[in-house]
């Protein structure tokens, strides 16, 4: 062999040798990254975030059709479908009140939601 092939035999190894080396490093920090957001987590919103969410913003198709609403300032015999077509004011204050055993979970998703303009009681 010539000392120049001799030289490019080298060069390409090492270069080959280069390019394994990035591709099995490209491939641990996809695993890795995919291993840190499995166990941070991923934002899910609980029933009762979503309900609360859906009632407070009077979504039209969600459960603020199937919901009670009661307004305080209302005396006498309640028409439902009357109360549904009034234009309300917009909730400030929130208790959410769930039957049964509650979560931290839940109860965070509620303080995510929560803001300057509305405050929610768990």
């Amino acid at each position: 062999q010539t000392p120049s092939s001799a030289s490019e035999s080298s060069s390409t190894m090492l270069s080959s040798l280069m390019a394994k080396a990035t591709t099995q490093a490209t491939g641990l920090l996809a695993k890795a990254t995919d291993r840190v957001a499995s166990m941070l987590g991923k934002i899910h919103k609980h029933h009762a975030t979503v309900v609360v969410e859906n009632l407070c913003e009077m979504a039209q198709g969600s459960e603020d059709e199937t919901y009670l609403y009661l307004d305080p300032k209302v005396k006498g015999d309640v028409d439902i479908h009357k109360l549904r077509g009034m234009n309300r004011a917009a909730i400030r204050n929130v208790i959410c009140f769930v039957i049964g055993g509650g979560s931290y979970g839940e109860y965070q998703n509620l303080q995510m939601l929560a803001n300057d303009r509305l405050q929610i009681g768990y």
